[in-house]
């Protein structure tokens, strides 16, 4: 299931000619970091006055998409005795990746044979990866010029209101 995405930024008159460079970095911004999330979307449109920053995604998934993490151990002569028993080599690597000595794999590489781990890792909802994407988003944004108000550390081209 996929639902659209709308990020409205309400500000103080932000000068007109930041407008065109804000939205192409925003629609830069979030192509890439929805990417980095692995979550899936549709077509990005970025939208502006100089009150208003618009971003809207079409169609983001609910979900982030499982990944495969693959970690690579010591090779199979020093991971395997003579008689197909693990080693401490073996033993450290499964404990050092949190799984049991049965789920270790072999793979053969240009270097030979070595063993490994293949973990899944599950994606989590969007909606729960969402407020820390945009937090970093707008903080991210930057402006020929910038400021900072009201005694905050934070920076943008104008004073945020909403």
């Amino acid at each position: 299931m996929s639902q659209d995405v709308l990020l409205e930024i309400g500000t103080e008159e932000i000068p007109a000619a930041f407008l065109p460079k804000a939205l192409q970095d925003m629609d830069d911004m979030i192509r890439r970091d929805l990417a980095a999330l692995r979550i899936p979307h549709g077509p990005v449109k970025t939208m502006g006055t100089p009150r208003r920053l618009c971003l809207h995604v079409a169609d983001v998934a609910s979900m982030q998409e499982d990944q495969i993490i693959e970690k690579m151990g010591p090779a199979k002569r020093v991971a395997y005795d003579e008689n197909g028993q693990p080693t401490k080599a073996a033993v450290g690597f499964a404990k050092g990746q949190g799984v049991d000595i049965a789920d270790i794999q072999t793979m053969t590489t240009d270097k030979g044979e070595y063993i490994c781990v293949r973990k899944k890792i599950t994606g989590e909802a969007t909606k729960t990866l969402l407020p820390a994407l945009f937090t970093t988003f707008i903080g991210a944004l930057s402006f020929r010029k910038s400021m900072r108000w009201s005694g905050y550390e934070f920076r943008f081209a104008r004073p945020i209101h909403w």
